[in-house]
């Protein structure tokens, strides 16, 4: 029972992975937080192999929203260019 539970938290865990990963890339909202199923007890050798590739999609979303939020808070801070219907006025004679 202990390695059904486990193997389903980890099914679940993948997909909102997936979903967050999505989401990044598309600009859609986020899905809801994954949040771990309480009392699963040790984790079967078996399904270590798959948490440990979790745990590092995991941190490869984490650093791609790192970025997302870097690139965003540039072009907030970014001077706004110029348009073409504002006049533009140069200090020098020509």
């Amino acid at each position: 029972m202990n390695q059904s539970l486990w193997a389903n938290a980890l099914d679940l865990l993948e997909q909102n992975l997936k979903e967050q990963r999505q989401s990044i890339q598309c600009g859609t909202p986020a899905p809801s937080a994954f949040i771990p199923p309480i009392n699963l007890g040790p984790i079967p050798a078996y399904l270590v192999p798959k948490a440990q590739e979790l745990l590092e999609l995991t941190h490869q979303i984490e650093s791609e929203i790192v970025s997302s939020q870097a690139k965003l808070a540039n072009l907030l801070l970014a001077p706004p260019s110029p348009s073409r219907n504002n006049p533009v006025y140069l200090d020098k004679l020509i």
